[in-house]
């Protein structure tokens, strides 16, 4: 198995007992047999996660320049002040900023990973984010960066990126 820590929940059109017994034995961490209501599968959702990280304790979060961003949840919080929700589209964005630890990130590239995830683009669509991103309260702290004629990257919070 290729990535191990990634959770399987398999969903098939055959929800009888052999299926659900066969999928389960090819490795999958819970199996749903259609039709089934979407609570259902958020459910299930939430319950393989919590196995998978443990029961009880929160998902994993990043933190960066005070703001801690809970991808899951769809917001930040500032250590000091407010919780800022974020939407799918900004969310998408700020995941991307942070996974890429400080270095720039293209408007091309972030269009591509807008566009990945299934939302609907255009060519300004990243810096329209980016601006409604701005107009949060995060940006108080100026954590957005824009790098002029090469893309967007998020401060690192050290003296010499003030």
């Amino acid at each position: 198995m290729e990535y191990p820590h990634v959770p399987i929940i398999m969903v098939s059109a055959h929800g009888d007992p052999e299926s659900c017994i066969e999928g389960l034995g090819h490795g999958a961490d819970d199996y749903v047999g259609k039709p089934f209501p979407p609570r259902e599968l958020v459910a299930r959702i939430h319950a393989v996660l919590r196995r998978r990280i443990g029961f009880g304790e929160p998902l994993p979060l990043s933190t960066v320049c005070g703001l801690r961003h809970d991808a899951m949840m769809r917001k930040l919080t500032a250590e000091d002040g407010p919780v800022i929700g974020l939407s799918h589209q900004e969310n998408r964005i700020v995941a991307a900023l942070i996974e890429s630890a400080g270095a720039v990130v293209s408007r091309d590239v972030l269009l591509d990973y807008l566009h990945a995830h299934g939302a609907e683009t255009c060519d300004r669509s990243v810096d329209a984010v980016i601006s409604k991103l701005r107009s949060k309260p995060l940006e108080r702290r100026h954590i957005i960066r824009t790098v002029r004629g090469e893309g967007y990257r998020l401060a690192t919070g050290t003296l010499g990126d003030q």
